[in-house]
């Protein structure tokens, strides 16, 4: 990727989105402009919102400190995705908002594999350290195999995690909506928008292990 030509077209949506113009029409027209690719489509939607709702959002954002002896829910695909791309080296960045999120945008056809166990227990035992008093874990049911992922996880958290419950929902956004009292974790900008507070979990794990994070210069053009 051309950083520099991708960094330009990164200000650009910004510059537009901070003064009203539809997020749909102005990837469209942008990304045309600058030739980019499906990859780098994608990427760009994911990275940018305008600076109303960046700001809402950063001020939402806790620290992992804060899990210590907090009642939390989990958006579970959210992070297990964002832990299985760290676990796989794919590409993090570090969106305007404050959050990091992979480029793969593979929600719904995401795959059950090794790496997902093996990003289960990077969470647990990242829940572990941190000490949560309560833990609720909320699996889209749509998703294949999400009963059997339910149940191994219940399994790996019955000596390790107290007070941990683990559900399955075909409304999962709504459900962690509700949950306006409790810390919710996740990367999900709609749930971001409807709560309270935030933590990015997936964040910490990827600082702990040393991973690469991926930022843009976001400074506005002059025009």
């Amino acid at each position: 990727m051309e950083k520099n030509k991708f960094e330009s077209a990164a200000k650009d949506v910004r510059y537009l989105l901070n003064r009203g113009y539809p997020k749909t029409s102005t990837l469209r027209f942008v990304c045309n402009h600058y030739c980019l690719n499906k990859s780098q489509r994608n990427l760009l939607s994911r990275l940018i919102v305008p600076d109303i709702i960046s700001k809402s959002r950063h001020n939402k954002k806790l620290s992992c400190k804060d899990i210590k002896g907090a009642s939390v829910v989990i958006d579970g695909y959210n992070l297990i995705i964002t832990v299985d791309s760290i676990l796989t080296d794919n590409d993090l960045w570090k969106c305007n908002d404050g959050f990091v999120r992979d480029n793969r945008g593979i929600f719904r056809n995401y795959k059950i594999s090794d790496t997902t166990y093996n990003a289960i227990e990077t969470i647990i035992t990242a829940l572990e350290d941190r000490k949560p008093s309560s833990t609720k874990i909320i699996l889209d049911s749509q998703m294949s195999k999400s009963g059997l992922l339910a149940d191994h996880i219940r399994n790996m958290v019955q000596h390790r995690l107290p007070n941990t419950h683990v559900c399955t929902s075909s409304k999962t956004d709504y459900h962690i909506k509700m949950e306006l009292d409790k810390i919710i974790i996740t990367s999900d900008g709609i749930i971001i928008d409807s709560v309270n507070k935030v933590i990015d979990l997936a964040e910490c794990i990827a600082i702990r292990k040393k991973v690469t994070i991926n930022e843009l210069n976001l400074t506005e053009p002059q025009y």
